[in-house]
């Protein structure tokens, strides 16, 4: 199996409902999360930015993925309460 090197730097997304592409690589205004886990790590988590409709994420390794940001609110609330924080609607 031959290892793929680029990163991958386009992603998908949506605005107001239209679907398209961006090249994350190009993104400026990323906020960086660290911080420290319920267990007592201390993490610098993905950077994320708000495109549209969409959350996307540049990985520690620099590649960047997306997923719509209703999804993402939903699966976070359900994670966090799983991890036993409270979590307001």
């Amino acid at each position: 199996m031959q290892k793929n090197t680029q990163r991958r730097r386009m992603v998908r997304v949506s605005v107001n409902g239209a679907q398209g592409s961006i090249n994350a690589a190009q993104l400026t205004d990323l906020t960086k999360h660290h911080g420290t886990t319920k267990g007592g790590i201390k993490v610098s988590s993905p950077s994320t930015q708000l495109v549209g409709d969409t959350v996307v994420f540049q990985r520690s390794d620099d590649s960047f993925t997306s997923i719509a940001a209703s999804d993402f609110e939903i699966a976070a609330k359900g994670y966090l309460k799983d991890l036993g924080y409270s979590v307001k609607a």
